[in-house]
């Protein structure tokens, strides 16, 4: 029974080995990190239930003694308080949605994975894990280039870079076999190993050229010197020397593909958008000293999202980048630092120094050893310049498990049951306890799945309708995460607002009443009689600065239909979000338009000019300080800054507009025209011009041309009253 259960728990323990890289499902909408994490947390939590009932069959705890284990424990301990004084708990427990990979589930797993490996394996079972891996790998690198050449999307119909994730994460994980490899093939005396290895290395080199990512040349560069460092040394190849030109001839290589590539442009991969490396450090420096709480345990790990929108540098604003609200830094340390503070920083570089330190007196004494140190060596130096994705935090915790199995003199702590009965007692009730947990946990996970499922149907679906119902069920399935209630707002409010577009006879009140109102307490939250209540996104994620947002949105499209009084709910909604995100033009520009509205001209001037501020460059508040002008009696000054505006964006639609509205409103038709025009050619359906050019033709009498543009916005706003009023005017 002990022996089958062992089997069984190797099973599993080497599915996951050999899946994790590859493993993907079309089922949800983030098809590659949220199913990978589901394998492993199925498979994970099933080991570690088998490994507990081997314990009570055996009536004995077992369980090997590691030099560092305090320092990861340590590290643990710091990640859940880290969590649990976290300023998003929902993102800090499952992981920010779409990269569910830096949550505290997915640690938690990967450090019982760990545990699992070093208390089930031996040393002899290392080489076949290599080898399992190997093997993973080069799926991962058929699946790819499969992608790459179209074949992928042709058959399966939906798009995939990398079962990796990105391409650059895809470079990072090709250099770490690359490092393997090399590792492996200098040792191998298997004929049939080295040709496999061989064609391997070949393959994930070329895609290394392919994609280009020049941090995968470094990463190398610095491994193999290492490594030659160590080499010498330690002369552990002394009888054979020539074996280093393969690590020498690579660092030559990749210093040449560091500052040039071959390969054509055309041929190159899709890039991905990377933080620099500065901005990282800086916004998560500014996230570990936010409060004192930050220094001590950052923002809570999982939320580099707030870290960037609170602290990003306005500098960023001046880049094509400006716009991107990034949810990871490009080094996995700072994120540690932004995300978990120093305590959290400092403990797990302590944890990996005092390992260093171990393998470090391990590798002089037992210089064959490096073929495990080498490649988890690279996977380290990747975390310094690059973010961690759930293939290379699994691959990172795999080799930290296949470095201590190859320890020498691990103790083995034996805890007997049979001498002491009570400690077997409440180790099976423990048990018990655990197994009736992950029940719970097994039941959830189902139900989250199926959300996530009904999700991706809700977004690929047409029809608004669908949506607002699949989306229904995503949030009764899974009512934890904000991003789901977030998506059924806006569902409704593009219902409602679909259905204020159709002709007053033709609306259903009702559904615009009800649309209306679900879409503000899925944002905001409600509570009904009964003790009904409604978690809003708002009150899930207080500190997501979207929920905000959309709650602002939502409140600024139906100012029409509550008389104006949703105007003071919008501000505050957006100066919530503001406040999450101060250094967004966006924000305090919709808050001017609000006071604009208000007719608090002077508010709304400050905003505009804040915005500026921010963005220098920032085009909508330019324009809107314009039409204050115009509000306050200026038309030559208004016109002026539009015309300036124009002469310097001549493809902005909106400043060709309202030129084109200031001219009008001057009686200088001719000019009203032409700006109305160029607004056109730029946007051919843009109503408010062709409803203006009918209005130009109508004053220089020219009927007919005035009716067509009429017409053509009467297509484009089917049962528009005031255009089919005009219409009617000009046919009599």
């Amino acid at each position: 029974m002990v022996k089958n259960l062992e089997k069984t728990i190797h099973f599993f323990l080497y599915s996951c080995i050999f899946l994790i890289p590859f493993f993907f499902l079309p089922f949800s909408f983030e098809f590659l990190e949220f199913n990978k994490i589901y394998l492993f947390l199925f498979f994970v939590l099933i080991s570690f239930l088998l490994w507990l009932l081997k314990c009570a069959l055996n009536k004995e705890l077992r369980f090997k003694k590691v030099p560092f284990s305090i320092f990861l424990f340590l590290f643990l301990i710091f990640a859940i308080l880290s969590a649990i004084f976290s300023v998003d708990k929902n993102f800090s427990l499952f992981g920010f949605y779409g990269r569910f990979s830096n949550g505290l589930i997915s640690l938690l797993l990967l450090v019982l994975f760990y545990f699992l490996l070093i208390n089930n394996f031996k040393k002899e079972n290392t080489i076949f894990i290599l080898d399992l891996l190997l093997i993973s790998s080069f799926f991962v690198i058929l699946i790819s280039a499969l992608s790459v050449s179209g074949i992928f999307q042709k058959f399966f119909k939906f798009q995939i870079l990398s079962p990796v994730g990105s391409f650059e994460s895809f470079s990072i994980f090709l250099t770490f076999i690359l490092v393997l490899l090399t590792s492996l093939l200098l040792t191998q005396k298997s004929k049939i190993k080295i040709i496999l290895y061989s064609i391997l290395f070949v393959l994930s080199f070329a895609f290394l050229l392919l994609i280009d990512f020049k941090f995968s040349f470094l990463l190398q560069i610095l491994s193999f010197s290492f490594f030659l460092i160590f080499a010498i040394l330690s002369k552990i190849f002394r009888e054979n020397i020539n074996k280093l030109l393969l690590p020498i001839f690579l660092i030559f290589l990749s210093f040449f593909f560091l500052f040039y590539n071959p390969i054509p442009r055309k041929f190159q991969v899709l890039r991905e958008q990377i933080l620099p490396q500065k901005i990282s450090w800086q916004v998560s420096f500014g996230g570990a000293t936010e409060n004192i709480k930050s220094i001590f345990l950052g923002s809570g790990i999982g939320t580099f999202f707030y870290d960037f929108l609170k602290f990003k540098p306005g500098e960023l604003n001046k880049t094509a980048l400006w716009l991107i609200r990034f949810d990871r830094a490009s080094s996995h340390l700072a994120e540690i630092l932004g995300t978990m503070g120093f305590f959290g920083f400092l403990s797990y570089l302590t944890f990996l120094g005092s390992f260093f330190l171990v393998s470090f007196l391990i590798l002089y004494k037992k210089p064959e050893f490096f073929i495990f140190f080498l490649p988890f060596l690279t996977l380290f130096l990747a975390q310094i310049f690059y973010y961690q994705n759930f293939v290379l935090a699994f691959s990172f915790w795999l080799f930290l498990s296949l470095l201590v199995l190859n320890f020498e003199k691990i103790s083995e702590r034996k805890i007997s049951f049979e001498k002491i009965p009570e400690l077997g007692l409440i180790f099976n009730s423990l048990s018990i306890l655990i197994f009736v947990f992950f029940i719970f946990i097994f039941y959830f996970a189902i139900k989250f799945y199926l959300a996530d499922h009904y999700y991706l149907k809700a977004v690929r679906s047409q029809d608004v309708k669908e949506q607002v119902s699949l989306l229904e069920r995503t949030v009764k399935l899974n009512p934890f995460f904000s991003q789901y209630k977030i998506d059924f707002a806006r569902a409704n409010l593009s219902r409602a607002l679909a259905e204020i577009q159709k002709p007053i006879d033709q609306q259903d009140s009702n559904l615009i009443s009800n649309s209306v109102s679900t879409a503000i307490n899925y944002l905001k939250g409600a509570k009904f009689e009964g003790g009904i209540e409604i978690k809003g996104a708002t009150e899930i994620s207080p500190n997501w600065v979207v929920g905000w947002e959309n709650l602002g949105i939502v409140y600024r499209e139906i100012i029409p239909l509550t008389g104006g009084q949703s105007v003071d709910w919008a501000i505050k909604s957006f100066e919530r979000a503001e406040k999450l995100e101060p250094k967004n033009p966006i924000f305090k520009t919709e808050i001017g338009k609000l006071y604009f509205a208000k007719r608090d001209l002077d508010k709304a001037e400050e905003k505009f000019k804040n915005a500026i501020e921010s963005k220098e460059d920032y085009l909508d508040a330019k324009i809107q300080l314009a039409l204050i002008s115009e509000q306050r009696g200026n038309l030559e000054e208004a016109q002026k800054k539009l015309e300036e505006l124009v002469s310097n964006y001549p493809f902005s639609v909106e400043a060709n507009f309202q030129l084109g509205r200031i001219y009008f409103n001057q009686e200088k038709i001719d000019q009203a025209i032409s700006s109305f025009e160029r607004a056109t050619l730029l946007m051919p359906n843009h109503s408010n011009s062709l409803y203006f050019l009918g209005l130009c033709y109508e004053k220089k009498g020219e009927k007919e041309k005035a009716l067509e543009y009429f017409k053509k916005v009467l297509e484009l706003n089917p049962g528009n009253e005031v255009v089919l009023s005009k219409i009617r005017e000009l046919e009599k």
